[in-house]
């Protein structure tokens, strides 16, 4: 786009603006793709969080990326907790089960949800 050397209302008037409008136009047209694309990316993590994670995640009340977030951010965190609280609880009965001599302070540090000392013998 040439934009006029003098700034008169005679040479503001002479200015083609189709030029400009066009590049706004692709320009509005690479935004809107981008956020497409971005919101594909969601729903396929908000797929896979839900079948892997099983986790039932409701839909957004509004469709938006903030309220997606928030929503994909609760159910991340529920799936979490449910893994780590079975983690926990297959290793206290693994531990239950095996014959171990001790625990150090050191060992049992390594896992903080585990502060108990195991001593079997």
């Amino acid at each position: 786009m040439v934009w006029p050397s003098k700034c008169s209302h005679e040479s503001l008037t002479n200015v083609d603006h189709s030029e400009a409008i066009q590049d706004l136009l692709e320009e509005l047209e690479a935004s809107k793709q981008s956020r497409l694309r971005a919101w594909n990316v969601l729903q396929r993590l908000r797929l896979l969080l839900s079948e892997l994670g099983n986790v039932a995640i409701p839909p957004p009340a509004q469709k938006t990326f903030d309220a997606e977030g928030d929503i994909l951010e609760n159910a991340l965190t529920i799936s979490f907790r449910i893994r780590n609280c079975l983690c926990i609880r297959t290793f206290r009965i693994t531990m239950a089960r095996a014959p171990v001599q001790s625990l150090s302070t050191r060992q049992a540090g390594t896992y903080p949800c585990f502060s108990r000392r195991i001593v079997r013998q």
